[in-house]
């Protein structure tokens, strides 16, 4: 084995039963299905990490990271198979369309006394408060008083994040000038780092909640996004979470999903497509 000195990198054996550990495992704890393509990738997100830690093998990091599930580097691994890959007001349509949910909402205000909204797979957060924007921009004093967003996502690390609600120039380069003020306490074109605003930050709750795993959610929804996160499991698991996702919506709610996720199967009767990958709950 090389030395890890220098530009000299330690590598690891990883092998085909190695690697079909780590899928099998992926699959049992989070539903993710990780495809024979992504070994190499995996194999490296892995071997840096157990470099990280001084790992002496594949055999005794892996069982370490199932020995203790809920540990610190537990949480990391997970880290090391998804991709978190978010921006803010990614696929504008729908934030268009929530507006018109919103709005119709306001004229009629005795449907119910709440509106929930629910970003599951929220990642860094950058969706999450992209809702809690639009939630202002059609009305401030209704979004106090009678809006809750909950974001939730199975990664500890990107929740960190999240819940500081901090970002990076990278992270808001796409963003024109009044979408950064509507979400940031200041703008500079020269600023490194921005702030979300306190009344968005205050608006919504991040909470860890894996998908696969019972949820032990009070609320019900009158809105859910779930985009690009059921591309990552495989068909069966998705037919279950359509259906979960359907208990869990309020009458008439509107699910969101991503540019390449379709409800198909059994649950495709649950719900009616209203817009491009927008669907709503049929009562």
């Amino acid at each position: 084995m090389n030395s890890g000195r220098g530009n000299i990198q330690i590598k690891f054996e990883f092998s085909e039963e190695d690697f079909t550990q780590v899928s099998e495992y992926a699959a049992r704890m989070y539903g993710l299905n990780i495809p024979e393509s992504k070994r190499d990738l995996i194999y490296a997100r892995i071997s840096r990490q157990m470099r990280s830690v001084g790992a002496s093998s594949f055999d005794s990091y892996f069982t370490e990271i199932q020995k203790k599930e809920s540990s610190f580097e537990s949480r990391k691994f997970l880290s090391l198979l998804t991709t978190n890959v978010t921006s803010f007001f990614r696929e504008p349509h729908h934030f268009d369309s929530l507006k018109r949910v919103l709005r119709d909402r306001l004229e009629k205000p005795s449907r119910k006394d709440r509106f929930t909204i629910w970003s599951a797979g929220c990642s860094s957060g950058q969706e999450a408060f992209s809702i809690a924007s639009v939630v202002h921009e059609v009305n401030s004093k209704f979004a106090d008083s009678s809006v809750k967003v909950l974001a939730t996502d199975v990664d500890d690390e990107v929740l960190k994040r999240a819940r500081l609600g901090t970002y990076n120039d990278v992270e808001v380069a796409d963003l024109n000038e009044v979408s950064r003020r509507s979400l940031f306490e200041s703008y500079s074109p020269n600023a490194s780092e921005y702030q979300i605003l306190p009344n968005l930050l205050n608006l919504v709750e991040f909470k860890n909640l894996n998908l696969v795993k019972p949820w032990g959610l009070a609320d019900k929804f009158d809105v859910i996004f779930c985009r690009n996160v059921v591309i990552y499991f495989d068909r069966e698991t998705q037919q279950v979470l359509w259906k979960r996702f359907f208990d869990q919506m309020n009458a008439e709610g509107t699910l969101f999903l991503g540019q390449s996720e379709r409800i198909s199967g059994g649950c495709s009767s649950h719900f009616e497509s209203v817009g491009f990958t927008e669907y709503r709950k049929i009562v």
